[in-house]
């Protein structure tokens, strides 16, 4: 069947913006389809106040963003403080989900869709060891904190369900890594005349491997992707992120 021509947004009467940068970025971010004229340029002109608005904030937002990095999210978990733009109180069931979920699927910790965006003064942060392309995961470097930004408090616009469950799924894997070398140990330990050596070998192999599994998950510690902004920035910019 041929493919259907998209339909043009309703023209809406709204406030007028001009045919500078806005309407420019706007076309650019929405209009994928082939709007290319004048004619089609002033249908974004007739944009409700609402979608402007927050085309606007996504524009600011972008600016706002000094870039992305990596924060170990367990080693600083004295430091986040939560709650300042996104009043949403921890759900435990939601944090088991995740640990779960973390377990059977894996920890998506440099993935775009699941970063945590931190706020922080320009100030305190090496903006130069941070990213604009996060998707080149060869550019990501540890967050590196100035003098200034040493010793204070990390605001997380977002994020605390999965600080709370990455926390208590590295606490399991510690657990059941030291269950395993304790295994181990009992293994080499039983006589010959109790097992074969053959069996010995298999369950020996067996234990070793998913003891060096879990060992490569703890390399990583509580790694993960956070988008910086700077706090200089009006908050109703990290609000908007959040709800998003």
């Amino acid at each position: 069947m041929p493919s259907r021509a998209p339909k043009a947004p309703p023209r809406i009467v709204s406030y007028h913006y001009g045919r500078g940068a806005l309407l420019r970025s706007i076309l650019e971010q929405v209009a994928p389809s082939g709007i290319r004229d004048s004619t089609d340029l002033s249908i974004f002109k007739a944009l409700d106040p609402k979608v402007q608005e927050r085309w606007r904030i996504q524009g600011e937002l972008k600016n706002a963003l000094l870039g992305y990095g990596i924060l170990d999210l367990v080693e600083h978990a004295e430091k986040l403080v939560f709650g300042t733009w996104n009043p949403r109180s921890l759900q435990s069931k939601q944090v088991q989900r995740l640990v779960e979920s973390f377990a059977s699927d894996g920890v998506d910790r440099f993935d775009l869709k699941t970063v945590i965006p931190i706020v922080i003064p320009k100030s305190h942060v090496d903006s130069a060891l941070l990213s604009l392309d996060p998707g080149d995961l060869s550019r990501l470097c540890a967050l590196k904190l100035l003098p200034g930004g040493q010793g204070m408090s990390i605001k997380c616009a977002g994020g605390r369900h999965r600080v709370a469950a990455l926390k208590d799924y590295i606490e399991n894997i510690k657990r059941q890594h030291n269950d395993l070398v304790r295994q181990q140990d009992h293994i080499s330990g039983i006589s010959e005349e109790d097992i074969s050596n053959e069996e010995r070998h298999k369950i020996e192999k067996d234990v070793l491997c998913a003891i060096k599994n879990l060992q490569s998950i703890l390399s990583s510690g509580g790694q993960w992707m956070v988008a910086v902004y700077d706090e200089g920035n009006p908050p109703r910019l990290v609000r908007s992120h959040c709800n998003s």
